[in-house]
């Protein structure tokens, strides 16, 4: 490739553990800088959703400014972002894939493309999940071999808005002498629909 020829960039939204009716729609922007701009420039935005395409492709991307002497190569990013501030809530978004030439800059958390090559960056959606610790905490002292049992179960539910109790499953208790704990992981802070 000519240092001074067009690239491409790629980009590609993969969800996972969603339907896709509830997907929500966003934009790519394409961001571009060099070392004699004080900020940022907005290059295109580019919208993303089930009726048009998960993935877009901007060509004909110049990879310096100026002539001669004065060229200065641009370094290009992509930035999803989503027109509902409660839509990026739902989900946690990260990058799965991306070019050789693409970088993780420390201060923006981005990708940022330093290259005169094409390049491709995949963001990768999951719904947003946590973790729920329970402790049980025997206060017996003395007569804990007397009165208390081998084991204890509990039952963990969920209600969805408006709808019934749904068990969730949990895991076996670990016990550390009179703290016994469990850790339930994977919960969904939001329902598929």
């Amino acid at each position: 490739t000519n240092k001074y020829d067009p690239i491409e960039i790629t980009v590609t939204k993969e969800w996972l553990h969603d339907s896709e009716t509830v997907r929500p729609e966003l934009s790519f922007k394409l961001w571009r800088q060099t070392e004699l701009m004080d900020e940022p420039e907005l290059v295109d935005v580019q919208k993303a959703s089930k009726d048009i395409s998960w993935s877009y492709t901007w060509t004909m991307l110049p990879t310096h400014t100026g002539t001669g002497e004065s060229r200065v190569p641009f370094t290009y990013w992509v930035e999803e972002v989503y027109p509902k501030p409660e839509a990026a809530d739902r989900y946690t978004s990260v990058v799965t894939d991306v070019s050789e030439n693409g970088i993780m800059d420390e201060d923006s958390e981005l990708i940022v493309f330093y290259s005169d090559e094409n390049a491709s960056v995949k963001f990768l959606n999951t719904l947003r999940d946590f973790s729920l610790s329970i402790e049980k905490n025997w206060v017996d002292e003395k007569l804990a071999e007397f009165v208390r049992p081998e084991d204890l179960t509990f039952t963990l539910f969920r209600v969805i808005k408006d709808g019934e109790p749904e068990e969730v499953e949990a895991t076996a208790w670990v016990k550390n002498g009179d703290l016994w704990t469990v850790e339930v992981n994977d919960l969904r802070v939001y329902d598929d629909n």
